[in-house]
């Protein structure tokens, strides 16, 4: 993993990082991002056959975490 363009601290936390569990990890966080954003395709699928698209605001929050 190249970390050379980030703090010092962040490059020697980098060299005690297995690749494969870090890769491991990073394809859990994007399934999971997949899974968000599929499930808010289906609400706003659903407020249009309802008709309410127009009538709903939809804010979504996220704290980065995994």
């Amino acid at each position: 993993m190249d970390v050379t363009d980030k703090p010092e601290w962040v490059q020697g936390l980098a060299k005690g990082i297995d690749a494969a569990k870090a890769n491991k990890l990073r394809k859990k966080q994007l399934v999971s991002v997949l899974a968000t954003e599929d499930a808010l395709v289906r609400i706003t699928d659903v407020l249009a056959e309802l008709h309410l698209e127009g009538d709903t605001i939809l804010v979504y929050t996220a704290d980065n975490g995994y």
